[in-house]
């Protein structure tokens, strides 16, 4: 899957010009192994320190305007990031209110339809053209309830 997912990137960035460099690698592969979107600093962490903290900001730019990594605000008011949905899935956020922590969820294709008409409802109630949704969950981790 690693390769797949690394040929997917590179491909996206040469189409746009852009190199795959060994630190975007990185940053892709950190990004990969986790369960959930990231900080600049756990991403930094994530990456055993091997992609300079000096250049991580300039890197994670590059690779959200390339639209391989996605922004999420999170409740904590800070930004993480994820790999875009082309890559990584359809899924959602369960969040912790204690710890801010923040793992993917991916519902079930029952679970994904009702919400889809939930979102649908919304979208007939308000007006709106819906090009996306998401959903978050927020209650207190496993980790946090011991």
């Amino acid at each position: 899957m690693a390769d797949l997912l690394h040929n997917k990137v590179e491909q996206s960035l040469r189409a746009q010009g852009m190199r795959y460099t060994s630190n975007r690698r990185k940053l892709v592969s950190a990004l990969e192994d986790t369960s959930g979107p990231l900080t600049v600093d756990q991403l930094y962490r994530a990456t055993k320190q091997r992609v300079p903290f000096s250049s991580i900001y300039r890197e994670v730019r590059a690779l959200f305007e390339a639209e391989v990594l996605s922004l999420i605000h999170s409740t904590d008011r800070s930004n993480r990031f994820e790999l875009a949905e082309w890559l990584a899935g359809h899924h959602h956020h369960m969040v912790c209110v204690r710890c801010m922590a923040i793992s993917d969820v991916a519902l079930s294709p029952r679970g994904e339809n009702k919400l889809a008409e939930l979102v649908d409802r919304a979208a007939t109630d308000t007006g709106y053209m819906i090009t996306d949704h998401t959903l978050e969950i927020e209650g207190v981790c496993p980790d946090c309830q011991s």
